[in-house]
């Protein structure tokens, strides 16, 4: 099944709950590796965009972008997460 925006985002919500719970000052998240573990590898009907929306749009004050995502390089896309949430 492909995966929506409700599959990155409860996958998201998890590494954050998680991460905050080992005490973590912060967590830096690539949309490439939340990607993998949502939907396993890329292909040709990855949903890297829509992976990069649900980071961008849970983003709150304090968390910073510390590398943008380019056209066709979705993956690189790098969140710094403030934790705890």
């Amino acid at each position: 099944m492909i995966p929506t925006s409700k599959d990155f985002q409860e996958q998201l919500d998890k590494v954050l709950t998680l991460a905050s719970r080992q005490g973590r000052p912060h967590i830096d998240i690539t949309a490439g590796a939340l990607h993998r573990l949502v939907w396993g590898a890329y292909e040709r009907r990855h949903r890297l965009p829509q992976c990069c929306y649900v980071m961008k749009k849970t983003m709150r004050e304090g968390d910073i972008i510390l590398r943008e995502a380019e056209e066709g390089k979705e993956s690189e896309l790098k969140i710094r997460y403030r934790l705890p949430r």
